[in-house]
């Protein structure tokens, strides 16, 4: 897979953060990964990515705010949200939060493959050159 994309992943579970980027990095992505929001402001500030793969339920998101703070940015980066939350939709719904994709944990591995290529693609063709700024 050439320039497959880069990708951050974002989950205060090492488990599944760990594994998440091994199986992503396997597809050919490059892939940094994150703890906490704060993390990983720090490295949207320095690496361009074509696409946010985090969880909802993390020390900095319980309300939404670090998917928020990165729209906000108009980098056009397109946001995965994956959680064990069913509750998400309506939390969107209410923060006025516009996602490329939610996935419920626990997932199946192909189904998510599919939505994180289809977000790299999107945020390949839709990215912008504004600095990211915290």
């Amino acid at each position: 897979m050439d320039d497959a994309g880069r990708i951050l992943i974002v989950d205060d579970e090492e488990t599944v953060l760990r594994t998440t980027a091994v199986l992503l990095s396997e597809e050919g992505y490059v892939c940094d990964r994150a703890h906490d929001a704060s993390e990983a402001l720090n490295l949207l500030a320095r690496y361009d990515y074509d696409l946010l793969v985090t969880d909802w339920m993390m020390p900095g998101n319980t309300e939404l705010e670090f998917v928020r703070a990165v729209q906000l940015t108009g980098r056009g980066i397109p946001v995965v949200v994956v959680t064990g939350y069913p509750q998400l939709r309506e939390a969107i719904k209410a923060k006025d939060t516009i996602l490329f994709a939610e996935v419920l944990k626990p997932f199946d591995f192909d189904d998510f493959l599919k939505v994180v290529h289809s977000g790299v693609e999107y945020g390949k063709s839709h990215k912008t050159q504004a600095p990211f700024v915290t």
